[in-house]
């Protein structure tokens, strides 16, 4: 195939560096850039120093956790143990969720290489190592609540009237869950 007209719709990325030499223009650009110095710069805090203090004090408290709302973009702030329990709660729906004893990614893979050996032919060299050479990454689990869904929360936001709404375990909320 030639090189100037790849027809490769996917590739890995590209390891090329050009050598020095090739092109006069190049190399003294280059040349220049790599003199100057490299700053960082410095943005400027836009919370007080408490504002701070706060923040990373819940942040590292373990008896809450901190997500945002799955819409609206409210933040939700949830005692620990009850997002564990709508976890689990969710995770143990068998009819959506099911316990596997082993991992099933090199099957997986092995399955993936093997139809894509059967179809080489429709696919570039490069097209098929992009789609063969990996390694599968776990996925993190985790739930965003769903208030917009909850008519515990809804009620207590129209009772309260406040920017900042209290409830207590909101038996009708769901999380949405991703991986």
């Amino acid at each position: 195939m030639d090189k100037d007209h790849d027809k490769s719709l996917v590739r890995n990325k590209s390891t090329y560096t050009p050598r020095p030499g090739k092109d006069d223009y190049l190399d003294t650009y280059i040349e220049t850039i790599t003199k100057f110095p490299v700053r960082t710069r410095k943005c400027k805090q836009n919370l007080t120093r408490n504002e701070q203090d706060a923040l990373k004090s819940l942040k590292d408290d373990d008896s809450i956790i901190i997500k945002e709302a799955d819409k609206g973009g409210a933040i939700i702030i949830m005692d620990t143990d009850f997002y564990k329990e709508k976890v689990l709660e969710q995770l143990n729906d068998e009819e959506y969720y099911k316990q596997i004893t082993n991992n099933p990614d090199k099957a997986t893979k092995k399955r993936l290489k093997k139809l894509i050996k059967d179809y080489d032919q429709c696919l570039t060299e490069k097209e098929i190592a992009y789609l063969c050479d990996f390694d599968p990454k776990e996925s993190n689990f985790y739930g965003l609540p769903k208030v917009h869904k909850s008519a515990q929360i809804q009620n207590t936001v129209r009772d309260q009237n406040n920017i900042y709404v209290e409830t207590f375990r909101p038996a009708d909320l769901k999380l949405i869950y991703y991986l």
